[in-house]
């Protein structure tokens, strides 16, 4: 395990977001003494590293370093409470930074203006906590904050003086168009840390300082790891037997990982359930109490208010060398043919991976969707012999998609599936099986609208976490289906592949429709325009028509976008 260590002075939060300047690449920065900085990678040495370790992977990651850059120049009317940031989170469909300050939710947008989305920061941390929507909402201490998965949606955090000592508030905060509301969700007992899971897409919490707890809406929660008194740490295979004692933070990673700050150990809680005492070394001025996970893949971990920012570079030995973490991360960027020289024990772990994603691939069949009601005789092999329930894609629709089909716009196409794959890889599929609704159990789920290819792409992403080769004309509904059944991981992977697609000549029709998406597709639109203000006269040159299309069909609010 290698650490770099950065002198930050009062840093009191980090958080990523996509560079304003390339959407396709992430900036990470840091709040600290000197404003919000940013967080510079360099990659000195690797070149060295590269030819004297044979191309080691390992070797060329640890030669990235970082560096703390100048900060940002920021603008509006409440810059000056940056200096008391608590927390902080990005937000994809406003494409804004969110932070938490004693009684006041801010926002930092791409053009780095500061502005107020709820509460009241001249209350400060005076203020007692209140639901309601703007300035009618009070926020007190903030604690931790975390992107919720839905769109528009986060979760804070904040010391909840009213439910006596060492409680904190859970809430719920929904950004609307030119609106913020905050609801309280639940009462814990603990530090408050949060975090959201962008795997699963469950969002986790200590509910008390030995145990974590997986959010389950509208309210409630449920148990995922650890018991709810403990005095000695103890790993575990199933998270459920595994003992914390002093849970300060909580990390999560693109592949499913969630790390956990217990007292002076890190942990980590593979997606698989297990929970793993890493090797480390804390320094001796550790005492972190904030962590999260850098779009590398590094840990960065400090101590509110402190005075440094450690960088932690997990390999494969600390993580125990047997599929803690999955291939591509331990193999890092390397490139197939680091893969192909590995030991062969890391390959028979490779072809474990692959065998399990093609065994649940499996489940599904050799479908591609059949018409409801053909005269197929019904659905074969493993996956409609095991299914307990069937998908119906079009149902409802009126020429959405199922004139692919070849039989009008109200064709409908089946496709067997699985209730507890459906519940345990998406959050939509969890909600309605788990709630109260009338179609909870039925055996049946109707997706109107929805793209018999969509979804079958849909569909392989949840069994496997590949959607497969999409083609250019799938990228739209697929993005629209995953951003439904709150899929935000595939939802962003197609909406970065249609931002590198566009073209002047493609942008406009491709704001449009972002525009008709609805917000969650806000991040992709705010990136689309950035295309559209930096290539305007392409635009115009390329796309005859293209900016009287837009004045005729574009939305009030995308041309107020356009123009400012």
């Amino acid at each position: 395990m290698r650490t770099q260590v950065l002198a930050v002075n009062q840093i009191r939060a980090v958080v990523a977001r996509p560079l304003p300047a390339a959407p396709e690449r992430s900036e990470v920065l840091v709040f600290c003494q000197f404003g919000i900085c940013p967080l510079i990678i360099t990659q000195e040495g690797h070149d060295a590293a590269q030819q004297g370790e044979g191309g080691n992977p390992a070797a060329m990651r640890a030669a990235r370093g970082a560096q703390l850059g100048g900060p940002l120049d920021l603008s509006g009317e409440v810059t000056e409470y940056i200096e008391k940031v608590c927390a902080a989170a990005y937000n994809p469909q406003s494409d804004s930074v969110v932070m938490a300050v004693p009684g006041a939710l801010l926002a930092l947008d791409a053009d780095d203006v500061v502005t107020v989305l709820a509460g009241d920061p001249d209350h400060g941390a005076a203020a007692e906590w209140r639901d309601g929507v703007d300035d009618e909402a009070r926020i007190g201490n903030p604690l931790f904050l975390a992107a919720g998965g839905a769109p528009g949606v986060l979760y804070l955090t904040e010391a909840c003086r009213k439910a006596g000592n060492n409680n904190s508030a859970l809430r719920q905060v929904q950004l609307l168009e030119g609106s913020c509301g905050l609801q309280t969700t639940l009462i814990m007992v603990g530090c408050g840390c949060v975090v959201h899971n962008p795997r699963t897409g469950d969002l986790l919490f200590a509910g008390t300082p030995t145990s974590i707890s997986r959010l389950l809406m509208p309210i409630g929660a449920e148990p995922v790891a650890g018991i709810r008194y403990s005095r000695t740490p103890v790993d575990g295979p199933a998270a459920l037997l595994a003992h914390f004692t002093d849970i300060k933070a909580l990390a999560a990673d693109e592949h499913g990982n969630v790390f956990i700050l217990d007292g002076g150990l890190l942990r980590v809680m593979r997606r698989g359930g297990g929970v793993q005492t890493l090797e480390w070394d804390p320094p001796s001025d550790g005492g972190f109490d904030r962590m999260v996970v850098l779009p590398d893949g590094r840990l960065a971990l400090w101590r509110q208010g402190g005075g440094s920012l450690h960088l932690v570079e997990l390999g494969r030995e600390e993580l125990g060398g047997d599929g803690w973490m999955p291939e591509d991360v331990a193999a890092g960027p390397s490139s197939s043919a680091a893969v192909a020289t590995a030991a062969g024990g890391a390959r028979k772990r490779q072809r474990s991976t692959a065998s399990l994603a093609g065994d649940l691939g499996a489940l599904l069949g050799t479908w591609c969707g059949e018409r409801d009601g053909g005269s197929g005789g019904g659905h074969t092999g493993a996956g409609a012999a095991t299914s307990d329930v069937v998908i119906i894609a079009g149902a409802g629709a009126s020429g959405n998609g199922g004139g692919e089909d070849g039989g009008g716009g109200d064709a409908r196409r089946s496709f067997p599936a699985h209730r507890a794959i459906l519940a345990a890889r998406c959050p939509y599929f969890r909600h309605l099986f788990a709630g109260g609704f009338a179609d909870s159990s039925a055996p049946r789920v109707e997706l109107p609208g929805a793209e018999p290819e969509a979804l079958a792409a849909v569909l392989r992403h949840i069994y496997t976490g590949d959607p497969g080769d999409l083609a250019e004309g799938l990228l739209r509904p697929v993005a629209e289906l995953a951003d439904r059944l709150l899929l935000p991981e595939l939802r962003d992977h197609v909406a970065a592949r249609l931002v590198r697609s566009v073209t002047p000549g493609t942008v406009v029709d491709a704001m449009l429709w972002a525009d008709r998406a609805g917000a969650g597709m806000e991040g992709l639109l705010r990136r689309l325009a950035a295309y559209f203000a930096a290539h305007r006269a392409e635009v115009a040159a390329q796309a005859a028509g293209g900016l009287e299309e837009l004045v005729s069909k574009g939305s009030p609010g995308l041309l107020r976008r356009l123009l400012a």
